[in-house]
C-alpha cells in the first residue's frame, strides 16, 4: 500500500503544479497578448507614416508649363496627332504645352471643340482655349479623380477643328 500511497501524492503533487501554471499562465497571457498587439499597432503606424511622407507630397510645376490631355472625338482622325504636334511645338513667353496624354474618344461624338480646365486658376485653359480657336465662354472647370499625369488643361477635339485656320491665326500673332 505505501507503493500506492506514493504515486497519489505524487499524482497529487504534480496537478498541484500545473493548477498553479495555469493560473499563471492565464494570468500571464493577456497582458503579453496587449503588449504584442501594441507593438504590432505603433510599428504598422510607423511604416504607413512612412511611405505615405515619400508618396503624397505635392509636386509643384512651374507655372508657364501647361500639361495637356487630349481627346479626338472628332472624325478626323489625323487632327488629334496634328493638334498634339502643333502645340508640343508651340512656345511662347506666356506659356508652354506639355502632352502628357492623347486617345481616341470611340464612344463620343461632339461637334465642338471644348476646353476644360482640371485646375481651379483658369488661366492656362483661357490661353489654350484662344490658342486652338474655341470660344472662351465654353471653357468649363472639372478636376480629375485621379490626376496622376498631373493634367493641368484637357482638350475634347470636335469636328469643328480647323487646323489651317490655328496655323494662321498663330501667324498673325506673331507678325
Amino acid at each position: 500500500m505505501q507503493k500506492s500511497d506514493k504515486k497519489i501524492k505524487t499524482k497529487n503533487k504534480n496537478s498541484a503544479q500545473k493548477g498553479v501554471l495555469r493560473k499563471y499562465s492565464r494570468l500571464l497571457f493577456m497582458p503579453l497578448l496587449v503588449v504584442a498587439f501594441s507593438v504590432a499597432v505603433v510599428y504598422a503606424t510607423v511604416v504607413v507614416g512612412r511611405l505615405t511622407n515619400e508618396v503624397s507630397y505635392e509636386l509643384k510645376l512651374p507655372d508657364n508649363i501647361v500639361r495637356l490631355q487630349v481627346l479626338n472625338a472628332s472624325s478626323d482622325a489625323g487632327a488629334m496627332r496634328e493638334l498634339c504636334q502643333f502645340l508640343s511645338e508651340y512656345k511662347s513667353d506666356q506659356v508652354e504645352f506639355m502632352v502628357v496624354d492623347s486617345s481616341k474618344v470611340n464612344r463620343l461624338s461632339v461637334s465642338e471643340t471644348i476646353v476644360i480646365s482640371r485646375e481651379a486658376d483658369l488661366t492656362a485653359a483661357v490661353l489654350t482655349s484662344e490658342l486652338v480657336g474655341c470660344d472662351p465662354s465654353l471653357l468649363k472647370f472639372k478636376p480629375l479623380e485621379f490626376n496622376t499625369d498631373l493634367v493641368t488643361v484637357s482638350i475634347v477635339i470636335g469636328d469643328d477643328i480647323d487646323m489651317q485656320q490655328i496655323n494662321d491665326n498663330i501667324i498673325k500673332e506673331d507678325r
